[in-house]
């Protein structure tokens, strides 16, 4: 049986990209990374919280709730780096607003944190299932696709669901591209053994008058399921052949 196993960012740029999904419809297999996208300040300021909100779930311990606790420990898991390479190049307001945006993020977190007293560790917060993630689907008796997600910010819902949470920098606009990704890995937590159901939330952090203003938007699950039957599951049927 042949197989093709993809990552959700993968997924996505095959949903978004048709000369990437060409090109793995002739490998015909796959672990093919993505192509690289520019190193923006968005992207550097969504990957640093990815990071550091991924290591924040799997260091385990509760303690650090203090919005300036939490912004030390980010700093020091992968911001300060970021900073430095910023402020190298002279770029001296980005890398103000890249911190102050993180910050704010960390503020985010810290209320969080101290609106569930009850919780043992972070992970009860941020995260609400075991990674990696992946969901095998058989083709056709001849060929198989697996796609694993690389990682889900993940926050418990009081109604028992999970909310799927991006982090921008800017206000907090949905585009195309952030539906799928939402789209997919809300597919991927229905197919797993506990099923949940997953809204997706943006949150925007733009620093405005010396200040952080943090909104957000939410995509409701009924709106990822069309998503993925008319941006996804087309793509998914074209590459399992």
């Amino acid at each position: 049986m042949a197989t093709l196993t993809l990552t959700d960012e993968q997924l996505l740029q095959a949903c978004m990209d048709d000369a990437f999904l060409e090109s793995l419809l002739a490998r015909g297999h796959s672990e093919s990374p993505a192509k690289d996208s520019p190193l923006t300040l968005a992207r550097r300021f969504r990957d640093a919280i990815r990071s550091f909100v991924a290591w924040l779930g799997a260091e385990g311990s509760a303690s650090s709730v203090e919005a300036t606790a939490l912004w030390i420990q980010m700093f020091h898991h992968g911001a300060r780096v970021d900073i430095e390479e910023l402020t190298n190049v002279g770029l001296f307001e980005e890398a103000a607003q890249f911190s102050a945006a993180c910050q704010a993020v960390c503020a985010r977190l810290s209320a969080l944190r101290e609106g569930v007293p009850s919780a043992a560790s972070w992970q009860e917060i941020i995260t609400a299932h075991p990674q990696p993630l992946e969901h095998v689907m058989p083709f056709n008796g001849a060929s198989s696709l697996t796609v694993k997600a690389t990682s889900n910010s993940l926050r418990r819902r009081e109604d028992g669901g999970v909310d799927i949470v991006e982090h921008c920098l800017g206000s907090a606009e949905a585009t195309e591209e952030d539906l799928i990704r939402f789209a997919i890995r809300a597919w991927l937590l229905k197919q797993s053994p506990h099923a949940l159901r997953a809204h997706g939330v943006i949150e925007g952090y733009a620093p405005e008058n010396d200040d952080v203003v943090m909104s957000s938007i939410e995509a409701e699950p009924q709106h990822l399921d069309q998503v993925f039957e008319h941006s996804v599951r087309p793509v998914l049927a074209a590459l399992a052949g």
